[in-house]
């Protein structure tokens, strides 16, 4: 324990508390002595209650070794907890754990088994048929795959496996994708993307986005997202 505690600063040992439960554990404290250095990621996945017992020696290795990436993992950190109470992802999966320092996922770790597939909240809008709902974990991987955008990531998926933001396959005028997400209290149309993650011009995405009903009052998207 004191060749732990010679490697975290006093601002690090802040967060021992929240992480007691796991120093307990004699495979993840001897994996943390002997760890090079302790990143601030380590100890906050440490801290994270729900995630706690799927934590692993190779799990806390990783981030060891990709430690300019930690704070991607911090970031992920909510977006992780949803994903793993819903059964979504699997911790010790060795794919996994790259997938946390890369900020995405493949259909390679789909395949796997390290993203196991979910359906999402039935979409809150009906759509015809150039708008298609993404009804799932592995149709959203795929889409991103296919679209060569990054609506695949993490956290996308936990957005939507909580119904937080829906997802839809754009048919027409041109292939594109489009967010919808609940926020501040109102539905907006938050991002709507072609190819490559091009943007669309106006009024592409203004025929794109017809078949949604004038009375579901969604806050339109902002200029930011025209061509």
């Amino acid at each position: 324990m004191r060749k732990l505690l010679r490697k975290l600063s006093s601002w690090d040992l802040a967060f021992l508390p929240a992480a007691a439960e796991a120093l307990a554990r004699p495979d993840l404290l001897q994996t943390l002595q002997n760890l090079p250095s302790i990143e601030y990621g380590t100890i906050e996945l440490l801290g994270c209650a729900r995630l706690r017992p799927a934590v692993s020696p190779a799990l806390l290795q990783s981030i060891s070794r990709h430690s300019e990436s930690w704070w991607n993992l911090v970031d992920l950190l909510p977006k992780l907890t949803v994903l793993f109470d819903h059964g979504v992802v699997d911790l010790k999966h060795p794919q996994v754990l790259s997938a946390l320092m890369q900020g995405g996922v493949t259909l390679r770790m789909m395949r796997s088994g390290a993203i196991v597939d979910q359906p999402f909240p039935a979409a809150p809008f009906l759509t015809d048929a150039d708008l298609e709902p993404i009804e799932s974990i592995h149709a959203l991987i795929k889409e991103g795959r296919e679209m060569n955008h990054c609506v695949g990531a993490l956290d996308n998926l936990a957005d939507a496996v909580s119904g937080m933001s829906y997802f839809y396959r754009v048919l027409s005028p041109v292939r594109a994708t489009l967010q919808l997400s609940w926020q501040y209290g109102a539905w907006w149309f938050v991002e709507l993307r072609g190819a490559d993650n091009q943007p669309l011009t106006r009024r592409e995405s203004q025929t794109a986005l017809r078949s949604f009903p004038a009375s579901s009052r969604i806050i339109g998207l902002s200029d930011q997202n025209y061509a």
